[in-house]
């Protein structure tokens, strides 16, 4: 029973938003979802919209050169996340820092909406943008993993602390049925 329905302001977020509405059992029809630009993906600048293998070597060999082997999985992410502004063209391309502070901004007011409510908080975001959620709330959390789509990741707020009782769940997809 979710209390309360947030997503990023992007149609595929807001459409699977409804989805998991139309199937939950307990959902009313007036539940309202509301839509965070905060709670969007990366925006990748000049690279919107491209392909991401000759982009991504661009970022990788960036990364290479400027941080070198060393980087530890959870500081790859910030790196890459980095190195798409550097390696924009233009520049536009959010670096970690500029991501996290809209994220961190729309995830405070939702937190602070529903911190000590015991209240059960639907969020429908994009795979970086979960991660880095889950990454700053919980403290040992390993950001390498990548998220699949329509997976589903559960946190729980107790004592003050942030728990992971679930991460990237893909168990509740219908199997095709054979024959």
């Amino acid at each position: 029973n979710f209390s309360a329905v947030y997503t990023s302001d992007l149609r595929r977020t807001i459409a699977t938003a409804k989805i998991v509405l139309q199937h939950n059992y307990y959902a009313s029809a007036d539940t309202k979802i509301h839509e965070l630009k905060a709670f969007r993906e990366q925006f990748f600048g000049s690279f919107e919209g491209l392909e991401i293998d000759p982009v991504f070597h661009k970022v990788q060999d960036y990364v290479r050169t400027h941080y070198g082997q060393t980087v530890s999985e959870n500081d790859r992410v910030k790196c890459e996340m980095d190195a798409f502004k550097a390696t924009d063209p233009v520049h536009e391309a959010e670096d970690f820092m500029s991501f996290w502070m809209r994220v961190e901004l729309g995830l405070i007011d939702v937190i602070t909406r529903h911190r000590e409510t015991d209240q059960n908080i639907l969020v429908v975001s994009h795979g970086m943008t979960i991660r880095n959620m889950i990454h700053e709330l919980v403290p040992d959390f390993s950001i390498k993993e990548s998220l699949n789509n329509a997976s589903v990741s559960i946190v729980r707020y107790q004592d003050g602390l942030y728990h992971l009782e679930a991460f990237n769940k893909t168990d509740h997809f219908a199997l095709a049925e054979e024959g």
